[in-house]
């Protein structure tokens, strides 16, 4: 308590030392206000000082005096000449009068100089007595100034050592609250230690209690064996009457054994029931995976990691080595596959799709033959391209029909829509080729190279020089394409049929070890010029990379077609970008996860955020208000729904895109002035990865993209029918594909999708509305049999709202139908995600995408595939975005 009062006692010492403080600060507001007047006096000086200047004024006005005398002694002088000049009476009548003037003047002339002279000397007295007044209030202020400056520099003095003061004292106070709060805490203590004692010492007088109870207990024992030990003796006798007793026992057990055995039967009986109860628990898994998935996170029994080990997981390069024929065999898996590994197929994508539907493996899984809407349509019935001698060549339907020199811009959306569907074409499908390209020449082999020829009229000199476009052909399915075995040619798509990310993780286990870091969570990247981006190997930038450039770079994801374009280069960055922000919030929100849960939790995250920029933002501009009649709401998984992208679909359909392509794309920084290296022609942008390292990386790009507006796709820029890699012509390659996977005629697809078809050119006019276009078909074809898919499909007029035409969309609509509807990892579908998680999931846009991973992005157009001029721009901080914490465990 002593040391308690001492403290007191202290801090009030400080208080009025505080107080002190005070009042030095207001004598120090009192000082301020003295110099604020010397300064007025100074002001004053400065004005004083002026008067001085008349000195000088009073000299020169002395000098003045000094010309006039001068001027006097003149007139003198020339007066003594006249009167001796003089000589005659009348001369000296004359003069006389002459002098009486003169007399005047000089009278005047000495009066007048007298009394300037007098007024000079006066103003002269009063200069000087001015000048002598300045100087003396001169040197007071002086003195003033340094008496002033000495206060100030004692002032400031003091005021350091008052701060100094105050800075010990409030050390100090803070050692006093330190020390205070030490002793509240011993106190506090003090009573605990006293509580506990007071507590000890009533707990050992119970104790005492008890040990004389426990005493008395004891002695009372004593008495009480002393009469045990008769009453033993008398059990004694009594025991050998119940030995007897036990050998009859005995006899009972052995019965008893006998019962058990006939127990164990009825046992193994109830085993086999059980096991019989198992083989149904596991169909009911199948039947409902979502109620499953329920089970597993309720009990926690997640399993991340992906078991490869009892299949063959197919990829590209193994057939590099061993297949010579030229064909691709399917992947086989079957519903064992599905078993061994039911906890990891429950919860998350296996890379290659198996088991995504668990009654039946393959569907959807990479490997695997396009399905068709119609039977495959070859010239032989088997294999040769369809439209031999009926059908123009495919560069002459390019150039007459789908070739346009004037491009018709649209109003509102932008080129990321461009982007974006090459994008998600590249998630979904990829047509297996030859392991070697044989095409080096114009000569035809068959079921591998199909030339198109070129025309000596056509108006490409390049081409020309060539004699014809190299085309190779898709790779066929083993047992395909064969008379003797009777089956038409298939090809087969390397890529899952899901929408899962395969663009950014691929679709077969050894293209993810290319991709993703070791075990971690979090997929590779590399730092280039203070960017991350894609992984690449830097030796191939050369010895500019020490100069921040780099010649010539490859990147690496999970499609080798990421180098096409570097605006698609630069979206397969944003999304895995994405997968790396995504990765590190989990990795912190959820300490306990293994790598390999960290990775399918993120990747999961990431495959529902492409689907929910696909189907809400995408699909409604393409097929417009028909997307709700052709694709209709969500119903949840349907295992009988089979996802498989029809060839229809990857051979024509989904590349109406290829028309909303062009000429030129622009680069800009933030407000929206291109960049130094300025904008680009399309073919200066293929595969040219190298650009976005060493002139200004993905953001320029992307700013570009959104600002540039797509061309309607009806028809193709000339930079994708004449430009193209400088050697050949997009719209020529797509109708050869179409060909070579034997797709159906634009009529017969028509009539598959319930729609007219047409018997005559002239019945064309209600949906090809060019007379130019309806003209070259007439030309080019026999009938509107003959008609590419393709083709007929992409000349269409749209429909309303929409980009493609009714048969497009029929095959488009179908597709992303079957893609959602049959994919028991869709985002919506029950079980996939929490009701939390998908509440967030459904927050996703493209345009929270590009703010996220960008690197500099700060304002985006609010739909991000639509012109800013048409809707403007927003900051990104008013967009929603993700919050993660509902994947915390």
């Amino acid at each position: 308590m002593a040391n308690l009062e001492k403290l007191v006692e202290k801090m009030a010492n400080m208080e009025a030392e505080v107080g002190k403080m005070d009042d030095r600060l207001q004598e120090m507001a009192k000082f301020e206000g003295k110099m604020a007047n010397l300064e007025m006096e100074i002001g004053k000086m400065e004005k004083e000082l002026q008067m001085a200047r008349l000195g000088g004024q009073m000299g020169n006005m002395e000098a003045e005096m000094a010309t006039l005398k001068a001027k006097a002694d003149n007139l003198g002088g020339k007066m003594a000449n006249l009167e001796m000049e003089m000589a005659t009476e009348e001369e000296i009548g004359k003069m006389a009068k002459w002098e009486a003037k003169t007399e005047k003047w000089e009278v005047k002339s000495v009066t007048n100089l007298e009394t300037e002279v007098a007024k000079s000397e006066a103003k002269m007295a009063y200069s000087e007595t001015e000048v002598a007044q300045s100087e003396a209030k001169m040197a007071n202020l002086e003195t003033e100034v340094a008496k002033s400056e000495a206060k100030m520099a004692y002032s400031e003095t003091e005021v350091a050592k008052s701060e100094a003061k105050m800075a010990n004292l409030e050390t100090e106070v803070a050692k006093s609250e330190a020390k205070m709060a030490n002793l509240e805490t011993e106190v506090a203590k003090s009573e605990a230690k006293m509580a506990y004692s007071e507590t000890e010492v009533a707990q050992s007088e119970a104790k005492m209690a008890n040990l004389e109870t426990e005493v008395a207990k004891s002695e009372a024992k004593m008495a009480y064996s002393e009469t045990e030990v008769a009453k033993s003796e008398a059990k004694m006798a009594y025991s050998e009457t119940e030995v007897a007793k036990s050998e009859a026992k005995m006899a009972n057990l052995e019965t008893e054994v006998a019962k058990s055995e006939t127990k164990m039967a009825y046992s193994e009986t109830e085993v086999a029931k059980l096991e019989a109860k198992m083989a149904n628990s596991e169909t009911e898994i199948l039947k409902n995976p979502s109620s499953a998935i329920e089970q597993l996170i309720k009990g926690r029994l997640i399993n991340p990691i992906e078991d490869n080990s009892q299949r063959y997981t197919l990829y590209a390069a193994d057939f590099a080595r061993t297949n010579k024929s030229g064909c691709f065999p399917q992947l086989i898996a079957d519903s064992a596959v599905c078993s061994q590994a039911l906890c990891y197929h429950l919860s998350y994508r296996s890379i290659d799709g198996v088991c995504n539907n668990l009654a039946r493996p393959t569907l959807g899984a990479s490997f695997r033959a396009y399905m068709r809407y119609l039977p495959a349509d070859y010239s032989d019935g088997f294999s040769e391209p369809a439209g031999s001698g009926r059908r123009p060549t495919a560069r002459e339907a390019s150039r007459f029909v789908l070739a346009k020199s004037t491009p018709f811009i649209h109003d509102q959306i932008n080129s990321m829509f461009m982007q974006l569907g090459q994008f998600m074409a590249q998630d979904m499908t990829k047509a297996a080729h030859q392991p070697v390209d044989p095409c080096s020449s114009c000569a035809p082999l068959v079921g591998k190279c199909m030339p198109v020829p070129i025309s000596e009229q056509d108006n490409n000199p390049i081409f020309r020089q060539t004699g014809c476009l190299k085309v190779s052909r898709s790779a066929s399915v083993c047992g395909t394409g064969d008379q003797q075995q009777g089956k038409p040619r298939e090809q087969l798509n390397e890529n899952t049929a899901f929408v899962d990310g395969s663009t950014i993780y691929g679709s077969n286990a050894k293209d993810l070890l290319k991709v993703r870091d070791g075990r971690t969570g979090f997929l590779k990247m590399s730092s280039f010029n203070g960017m991350m981006l894609l992984p690449f190997d830097a030796s191939s930038c050369g010895a500019a990379t020490n100069r921040g450039t780099c010649a010539a770079a490859t990147f690496v994801t999970g499609d080798t077609r990421v180098n096409t374009f570097i605006g698609l280069s630069s979206l397969y960055t944003i999304f895995v970008r994405e997968h790396n922000r995504i990765a590190r919030e989990l990795q912190s929100l959820n300490r306990a996860w293994s790598g390999d849960r960290l990775f399918q939790e993120t990747r999961k995250i990431v495959g529902a955020e492409i689907q929910a920029v696909l189907y809400n933002e995408f699909i409604p501009l393409m097929l417009g208000p028909s997307a709700e009649r052709l694709i209709g709401p969500y119903n949840g998984y349907d295992q009988n729904v089979d996802p498989t992208v029809a060839n229809e679909f990857t051979a024509a359909a989904f590349r109406f895109g290829h028309g909303t392509i062009v000429e030129q794309y622009s680069r800009l920084m933030e407000n929206s002035q291109s960049i130094a290296a300025g904008p680009f022609p399309l073919n200066e942008g293929t595969f040219k990865s190298q650009k976005l390292l060493s002139e200004g990386g993905i953001d320029p790009v992307l700013r570009g993209l959104w600002n540039t507006p797509i061309k309607r796709p009806q028809q193709m820029t000339a930079a994708v029918t004449d430009y193209l890699f400088s050697t050949t012509d997009l719209g020529t390659l797509n109708i050869a594909r179409g060909r070579d996977h034997g797709l159906p005629s634009y009529n017969k697809m028509r009539r598959a999708c319930g729609l007219n078809a047409f018997s005559t050119f002239d019945q064309l006019a209600d949906l090809i509305r060019d007379p130019a276009i309806r003209g070259a078909l007439s030309s080019l074809y026999e009938s509107p049999d003959d008609i590419d898919l393709y083709v007929g499909g992409l000349v269409e007029e749209p429909l309303i709202g929409a980009l493609v035409g009714p048969t497009f969309a029929c095959i488009i609509g179908d597709q992303f139908k079957r893609t959602r509807d049959g994919d028991r990892f869709y985002y919506e579908s029950p079980g996939i995600f929490s009701s939390a998680q998908l509440a967030e999931l459904k927050k996703t846009s493209m345009a929270r995408l590009l703010c996220d991973n960008g690197d500099h992005i700060s304002k985006v157009p609010f739909d991000a595939l639509l012109l800013p001029s048409a809707i403007g721009t927003v900051p990104c901080a008013r967009l929603a975005q993700l919050d993660l914490r509902k994947w915390s465990d």
